[in-house]
């Protein structure tokens, strides 16, 4: 998103590029508990439909979760959550 459009939009976007350490996933991890920091989820899928994150009905603003285990015994389904365009 670009810096006009997130003003535009009452919000503020921010790309962040670190090398992978588990200091830097902890303060996020804070960050995201504290709702300072929202990750956008456009898609989720269960292991077995993770092939429709590669074609065009999978492509979503947002980031695409892919389950490898049912939550707490919970079904898992092919589920799209709805996105606000900015």
């Amino acid at each position: 998103m670009s810096a006009e459009r997130a003003q535009a939009a009452g919000v503020r976007a921010q790309f962040i590029f670190t090398p992978p350490s588990g200091a830097v996933l902890a303060q996020i991890a804070a960050l995201v508990d504290a709702g300072s920091l929202r990750p956008v989820i456009g898609l989720e899928l269960d292991l077995a439909s993770a092939a429709v994150a590669h074609t065009p009905a999978g492509r979503r603003a947002g980031k695409t979760v892919v389950h490898v285990a049912r939550p707490y015994g919970s079904p898992v389904t092919c589920q799209t959550r709805p996105t606000t365009p900015l």
